[in-house]
């Protein structure tokens, strides 16, 4: 019986490294409503890249700031779903219930 529970406790923490490691090389991406500003974050949250394009600047430094805004909360939401998603679907191999 412990047996088993320790093969149980190392597949979920065998997988669990898998999955952290397939969401870190994972990007999802957020836009401005404008999509004058692109944000790009890792699975695990961890910002990666911010692309400006030239005619977000015309507006001033507050319509920019806000355009960066809008993509970094978008691009954030996406990598919070996709890694929810990730769990859920890893949880469910295990057997276990969902997150």
């Amino acid at each position: 019986m412990m047996e088993k529970l320790k093969d149980a406790q190392n597949l979920v923490k065998t997988e669990t490294a898998r999955l952290q490691a397939e969401l870190a090389q994972t990007e999802f991406e957020g836009f401005s409503k404008d999509e004058t500003v692109r944000v790009v974050v890792s699975g695990n949250q961890q910002p990666k890249a911010v692309e400006i394009t030239q005619e977000a600047y015309k507006d001033g430094p507050e319509a920019l700031s806000q355009a960066v805004l809008e993509a970094a909360q978008e691009a954030h939401a996406t990598s919070v779903k996709g890694m929810q998603e990730k769990m859920a679907g890893l949880a469910k191999s295990l057997g276990l219930p969902s997150p």
